[in-house]
């Protein structure tokens, strides 16, 4: 006679089956309080650990995240609702929830099972998953686990799971966007999916029926100052800098939006939050403050180190150029002609077009009109 081991109420962890997987027939449940309790059951845990398993008692249905009166295709990745006997009947005392979970049958469920047919609510789960191509289902995630981060949107669950194989001493990972790395981490994720900063804490706060309360955690973690000590990359500079390397500071700052002193220049542009969009508005700034920098370097040098340097070389070559073409005509230097032949090759790119012929203009090059009519050989 085997013993049954059941686990419900959280995601299974993988550590979870490999110690009781071979000595208990494990099985997993899943079902919120709400579904009294367990509506999904795998049975076959060990053959099959992606899989929460089948309905049980009830029927459920994947739908848009954002629209539950959008059915969507077999496979397809979604919001899971539930409907039968097994869903409550609501909350007691709190309306305004109840219309927000339990919610009227979707047009297309009352087209498929009839207009009389009872009972007329089905609960959103809030959780996202997807059916699998033996009709059982598998957790993505939560739907408010989904975020959107420089145009990417990205699955928070995801992150922690792959958190939670690089930590496997931890009781448990949580992951949470605030408006602000790992090395190996950042081998096995997306660039933008590498977390900003890793706090170690001693207490998750959690709902009244255990589940983790990402709006209070997210409420407490925004109180925390970003030079608190934890793992992230910003920290204060130790060092002087140079006064290249101050405006690249301060250009960093004002594009990101954060307090100067905590960028050093060891720190690299978008981990600390750039993007391509502000990465053309840091180019556009040292334009102005006479740095020949291009989102191209940028992109190439994202160690704001790194960038002061070539920064410094690369203005002072285009600088000492500059003073030793007279006549124009007769001396042009490489660097010269190539913005000449393409005016706006690197400039453009800095999504400041129109900067480029007062730039030349500053610079001793011709405007912008006389290029041209250099370029034709006039």
């Amino acid at each position: 006679m085997q013993l049954v081991l059941v686990s419900s109420g959280e995601a299974i962890k993988v550590e979870n089956i490999k110690f009781w997987g071979q000595s208990v027939h494990l099985i997993n449940a899943y079902g919120p309080a709400e579904c009294s309790v367990d509506c999904v059951v795998n049975d076959q845990v060990v053959s099959s650990p992606s899989s929460i398993g089948y309905a049980s008692g009830v029927t459920c249905w994947i739908t848009d995240r954002n629209n539950p009166a959008r059915l969507l295709l077999i496979s397809a990745v979604g919001e899971l609702l539930v409907e039968g006997p097994a869903v409550g009947r609501g909350y007691l005392h709190d309306g305004e929830q109840f219309r927000q979970t339990f919610i009227e049958r979707p047009l297309w469920l009352r087209d498929f099972r009839g207009h009389d047919y009872s009972p007329r609510h089905v609960y959103r789960t809030g959780d996202v998953a997807q059916d699998l191509p033996d009709g059982s289902l598998k957790y993505v995630g939560r739907r408010d686990s989904q975020v959107k981060i420089h145009a990417q949107r990205i699955e928070l669950a995801e992150v922690e799971s792959h958190l939670r194989r690089h930590f496997p001493g931890s009781q448990d990972v949580t992951v949470e966007v605030l408006q602000r790395p790992d090395a190996t981490f950042q081998e096995n994720v997306p660039q933008h999916t590498v977390p900003a900063m890793l706090l170690a804490v001693n207490h998750i706060p959690l709902t009244r029926s255990g589940k983790i309360d990402r709006s209070k955690l997210r409420s407490q973690a925004t109180k925390i100052a970003w030079t608190d000590g934890a793992s992230g990359t910003h920290h204060t500079s130790q060092r002087s800098l140079t006064q290249i390397e101050r405006k690249i500071q301060l250009m960093a700052a004002r594009v990101l939006e954060v307090n100067p002193d905590v960028i050093s220049m060891d720190c690299r542009f978008f981990q600390m939050g750039g993007d391509s969009i502000r990465a053309m508005q840091l180019v556009s700034l040292a334009l102005h403050e006479g740095l020949l920098v291009t989102v191209r370097q940028l992109f190439n040098l994202p160690v704001l180190e790194d960038l002061a340097r070539e920064a410094q070389r690369s203005t002072a070559v285009l600088h000492s150029t500059v003073s030793v073409a007279k006549p124009f005509k007769r001396q042009r230097s490489r660097i010269v002609e190539n913005l000449l032949r393409n005016p706006a090759a690197d400039l453009l790119a800095l999504g400041a077009p129109r900067a480029t012929g007062l730039y030349l203009a500053e610079a001793g090059l011709p405007r912008t009109r006389e290029a041209r009519e250099l370029k034709k050989g006039k």
